[in-house]
């Protein structure tokens, strides 16, 4: 990948590394440059710093894209969201309430294939609801080798997803203790029912 600052006039088809206002508007770093962008940019700058890639490389977000679609193979049946890839970054929530169930072998050797591909994740069996970011996909670089790319892609398929609650209620069996004050048995069924509730369930009674 070239990385460093070119003619604007040479700038065409390149990634803008840093924003910058003309006009009255904000080219976002990130953008690939236009022929408008270009003349935009020729109004008040020389020079311009720009990436480009160089052939076999995948530019950021498709390099996003492509291994949170390997990662998470069937969203419905792993409980995930898929975002869309913005800035070389992918988030994985959860679709509703459950536990994480990460490969952590996977995870670990696809982060030790490129220091630009990276994958983080809440830990194992970190109890979640519905939104919850479970785990984020990075590129740090405007691009990657497509080859470390595939190879990241092949080890870490699937390798995340949020178990679902298979229970619809429980119940609550409390010890009491002669001369206990009965506030104290409330506080405690009240706080078991809202981590049920959190969950999907329902506290069916409480003995």
């Amino acid at each position: 990948m070239f990385f460093g600052e070119v003619p604007v006039g040479q700038a065409e088809g390149a990634i803008l590394a840093h924003s910058e206002t003309v006009g009255g508007r904000v080219l976002k770093k990130g953008t690939v440059l236009s022929a408008a962008d270009v003349a935009a940019l020729a109004l008040e700058l020389a020079q311009v710093t720009v990436a480009r890639l160089d052939p076999g490389e995948v530019d950021e977000n498709a390099a996003a894209a492509a291994l949170a679609a390997a990662l998470v193979t069937d969203p419905a049946a792993q409980g995930l969201v898929v975002s869309h890839a913005f800035t070389g970054r992918v988030n994985l929530n959860a679709v509703g309430p459950g536990i994480v169930d990460i490969d952590a072998i996977a995870i670990l050797a696809l982060n030790r294939i490129d220091p630009a591909i990276t994958l983080a994740t809440l830990p194992q069996w970190q109890r979640v609801t519905a939104g919850t970011l479970s785990g984020t996909v990075k590129i740090i670089a405007y691009g990657v080798s497509g080859d470390a790319l595939a190879r990241a892609c092949a080890v870490a398929r699937a390798a995340i997803r949020v178990r679902p609650v298979a229970l619809r209620s429980a119940g609550l069996i409390l010890t009491r203790v002669a001369g206990q004050d009965d506030k104290l048995i409330r506080k405690g069924a009240e706080a078991v029912e809202a981590r049920l509730t959190a969950l999907g369930m329902a506290l069916a009674g409480v003995d």
